[in-house]
């Protein structure tokens, strides 16, 4: 990824790995804590992003300033291996700028052009024609924002990070509802498609879904920060599973538990199985002595979670934003 149009005195270079991860790690902390109410990602998600790129020294940009410290951050995450034929391949792109930074707006305008401009080498590179690239930002930070919309983005769709205190009522979680059982996942290879497959299932309800096969679903999980099999929980209901609830330690570093997945088949909604599986999980959460518990939902899902949330005491913390436009590969 290059550079484009820096202002004066900075300058760009690709990431050199694990060499800056301390420096992008410093950045990111201090882009949260300027911008949200408490990390929505630890910034080790961050590291670990980087080295899963099969390319990171082509797919991410650092800028420094003069005296050689991180200003602003690009990191371009490619999409799957297209499909031929198949829907136009969906790439992600994240960009820091250093809060307080005097020229953030065009710091941040020369990190979006770099990451259209590399969505085009890649759609050269593989030969599509065109490419959906999205991105996202805290609510709170308006000059992404107003940056996104100057470069052809549009606000699709608004996601919470929602949390509850796990204070003293917050009780064992008590009789599952009838016809229903919870047991614990297993790191066996049996439990391990159930889950993937439940995920898939559940999920094909919501806006943004992928479907993948096991293996790379797999991959792509155990390659976020905190993953923890004692904190995976499958539902039954009469004998057959419906439902999934996947917590983890990534928020451990702030006091707090995860629910990263949480997902009830379709067929089986509506009978209290995702409540108690949140209890369940929340149980477990303050016995380990956690402060909090915290999940994501898109805020207009379909399937109503966000006011299920609600109803066992979850509130929304902030507010994330996700951008998005079509790319189009250059003329040849």
């Amino acid at each position: 990824m290059h550079p484009q149009r820096l202002p004066e005195g900075l300058r760009g270079r690709p990431v050199r790995l694990p060499d800056d991860l301390p420096a992008v790690v410093e950045l990111v902390r201090a882009y949260d804590a300027h911008h949200l109410d408490r990390p929505t990602e630890p910034p080790e998600s961050t590291v670990a992003q980087l080295e899963q790129l099969d390319h990171p020294d082509e797919d991410v940009l650092v800028v420094e300033d003069a005296a050689g410290s991180l200003i602003g951050l690009a990191i371009f995450e490619p999409a799957d291996p297209p499909a031929h034929p198949g829907p136009a391949p969906e790439h992600w792109f994240d960009q820091y700028v250093l809060p307080g930074y005097p020229a953030a707006a065009d710091l941040t305008s020369a990190l979006t052009g770099a990451a259209l401009a590399h969505t085009q080498v890649v759609l050269a590179r593989e030969g599509v024609a065109s490419a959906r690239l999205e991105t996202g930002a805290a609510r709170a930070d308006t000059i992404s924002a107003e940056v996104f919309g100057a470069h052809g983005f549009t606000l699709e769709r608004t996601f919470w990070e929602m949390a509850r205190q796990l204070g003293p009522d917050v009780a064992e979680p008590g009789a599952a509802p009838p016809g229903v059982v919870i047991r614990q996942g297993r790191q066996e290879p049996g439990d391990r498609e159930l889950i993937h497959r439940l995920v898939d299932t559940a999920f094909r309800d919501h806006w943004g879904h992928v479907s993948r096969d096991t293996a790379t679903w797999w991959t792509r999980f155990e390659a976020l920060v905190g993953i923890d099999p004692e904190q995976w929980w499958l539902a039954e209901l009469d004998g057959v599973p419906v439902g999934v609830c996947l917590g983890d330690a990534s928020r451990a570093g702030e006091n707090g538990g995860y629910v990263r997945t949480l997902g009830v088949v379709r067929e089986a909604r509506g009978r209290g199985i995702a409540k108690h599986l949140l209890r369940v999980a929340f149980a477990d959460h303050r016995r380990r002595g956690w402060a909090f518990s915290a999940l994501r939902v898109d805020s207009t899902s379909p399937t109503g979670a966000p006011a299920l949330y609600r109803s066992v005491g979850m509130t929304p913390t902030d507010i994330l934003d996700l951008y998005a436009r079509t790319v189009d590969a250059e003329p040849s």
